[in-house]
This record gives structure tokens, sequence and C-alpha cells, in this order.
């Protein structure tokens, strides 16, 4: 059973041991990874899910960090990010210098979709276009509440290819996706690809970028 994060700081962390905290801080940080890979996994083998479900246990574990970084910082001491933390900070401090935003989704044989967002411009548009590359729609977003958003899904934090092999299985047909976001300059280009196989938070993603309609029996 969860608790109330201020709860699990006066339970688990409050007048703790240097040793005590990082050593609930990793089993934090290995219970959001494992859960991610739950869910990822789900949509290649059917899982049957309990109760809380894997999306509520990482938001409140992320929660409880937040916790255990405060009891370090009453003992003086300074929160290390793990590797994977450290990307997916990296990706949020960098997300005002996104230029664009594109998404590139479908079937090998048949087409790909489109999302694409100029984030350059001072009133973003998310065009959307159909396999014929024929837009589809266009829909106009407020560009703070777009990066709020996006920051919202620790993009930094998923893997560079997603691809049910992890898993031992093989799956040769079906949707494959290439992500790709482009900076003013000041960064690298970051692009992320899969193949029947997605990040564990990729179906709101594509609600963000308005595809979800169109991918929702995959995911």
């Amino acid at each position: 059973m969860m608790i109330a994060p201020d709860t699990y700081y006066e339970l688990e962390l409050k007048g703790s041991s240097k040793t005590h905290i990082l050593k609930e801080i990793r089993s934090l940080r290995k219970e959001i990874e494992e859960q991610k890979e739950k869910i990822e996994y789900s949509r290649i083998e059917l899982t049957r899910w309990v109760k809380p479900s894997s999306f509520a246990i990482i938001e409140m574990n992320r929660l409880y960090l937040k916790e255990a970084k405060r009891a370090l910082e009453e003992l003086n001491e300074t929160y290390k990010p793990s590797r994977i933390e450290r990307k997916g900070l990296e990706f949020n401090e960098n997300i005002n210098d996104l230029k664009s935003v594109r998404l590139e989704m479908g079937y090998l044989f048949r087409g790909y979709m489109s999302s694409e967002i100029d984030l350059s411009k001072t009133d973003p548009i998310i065009a959307v276009t159909d396999f014929d590359n024929k837009l589809l729609n266009r829909f106009s977003v407020k560009k703070d509440c777009f990066l709020k958003s996006l920051s919202d899904f620790y993009i930094g934090e998923w893997q560079s290819d997603y691809d049910p092999l992890r898993f031992g299985k093989g799956i040769l047909d079906g949707i494959q996706w290439t992500l790709k976001f482009a900076y003013d300059g000041k960064h690298k280009e970051v692009e992320i690809s899969g193949s029947n196989d997605y990040p564990y938070n990729f179906k709101e993603f594509l609600e963000l970028l308005k595809l979800g309609k169109y991918f929702d029996i995959v995911l």
C-alpha cells in the first residue's frame, strides 16, 4: 500500500543516517525502472494488472525521491542523480532551446504518419499528416503549456532505441517510429526510435502530439 509523501518522510527518512537514506534512494530508483519495464513488457506480452498500477507506483516513487533529497539536504549532503536521472535533467534543462519536435510513425510497406511542431514560432502549430503526406489537421498550442507537458514525460530517461528483442521477442511486422528533437544550435539533435516497442508513457505522449487516436489499438 502506498502512503503520502509526507508520511513516507516521517516514517522512513526523518532523523535517519546518510547510509539509510541512500539505501532508500537506490531502492526507489530500482522500483521506478522495474515498473517502467513492466509497462513496456505488457505491450508485447499480455500481463495481468493489479492495483496500484505501475504508473501510480512510478509517480509516487518520484515524490518519495523528492523527500529523500530533502532528508539528505538536512544532513548537509548533496544528492547525486543517477546516470538515467542526469539524462532526464539535461533534456529538461535544454527544453526551452527546442526548435522543433517531429514524430514519424507507421508501417514499413504502407507509409508513415507524422506530427510536427515548429517551436521557433511565437504561436506554434502541431501539423498532422497522413500516410500520403497530406495534411490531416492543424492544432494551435500555447508554447509554455506544450513545453511544460513535454517536460513531464521524462523523455531524457527514455532509451535511444526500443525493440522487443530486449524481452526475447522477435516481431517482424508492425509499427515503426522515429522521434526527433531539433535545437537552436546550442545542443545536438536527439533522436529516439522503435519497432513494435515503446517507452512506458508513449501512449500519453502520442496524445500530446495529436496522434493518439490513430494508433490507440497498438498501445
